[in-house]
C-alpha cells in the first residue's frame, strides 16, 4: 500500500503482475482479476516510460483470462503483450511474452501460431544465452 501511497509505479506495477501471477496459479481469480483492475489503468497511464511493466501485467492478464476460459480476452492479452515485448526491446521480456501467447495460441487449438510463437521465443531466448567473441 505505501508504493500506491507515493506512487511508486516500478515495484508496484512488477509486484502486482508476479501476484496476479501466483494468484492465477493458486486459483484465486477474483484477487488475480483486483490486482490488475488496478493496476493496468495506471500502466497505461504512464505510457512508454512503463512498457516493459505493461508486458507483465498484460501476460499475468493473459493467464488469468486463459485459466478462466475467456480465449479471446487470453489471446488479446497475448498478442499485446507480445508487441509491448518487441517494442522495448527487452528481450528476457520478449521471449516470456511469446512464450504465453503460445500457450494461449495452444489452448485455442492454433497449433500454427502456437509452435510459431515457441520456436520464436527460443530464438530470442537462445540468443541471450550465446556468448560474444570480442576479437
Amino acid at each position: 500500500p505505501h508504493c500506491w501511497e507515493i506512487r511508486e509505479w516500478e515495484p508496484v506495477l512488477f509486484v502486482s503482475a508476479w501476484a496476479a501471477i501466483a494468484y492465477v496459479r493458486l486459483g484465486r481469480y477474483e484477487e488475480a482479476k483486483k490486482l490488475l483492475e488496478r493496476a493496468l489503468p495506471e500502466c497505461e497511464a504512464q505510457g512508454a516510460a512503463q512498457l516493459w511493466r505493461m508486458v507483465w501485467l498484460q501476460m499475468a492478464l493473459a493467464q488469468l483470462s486463459l485459466a478462466r476460459g475467456e480465449m479471446a480476452a487470453a489471446l488479446n492479452a497475448a498478442h499485446r503483450a507480445a508487441d509491448s515485448a518487441e517494442q522495448s526491446h527487452y528481450r528476457m521480456e520478449q521471449g516470456a511474452a511469446l512464450r504465453v501467447l503460445g500457450q494461449v495460441c495452444e489452448a485455442v487449438d492454433d497449433r500454427g501460431a502456437a509452435d510459431a510463437a515457441f520456436r520464436h521465443s527460443l530464438e530470442v531466448l537462445e540468443a541471450i544465452q550465446r556468448v560474444r567473441s570480442v576479437s
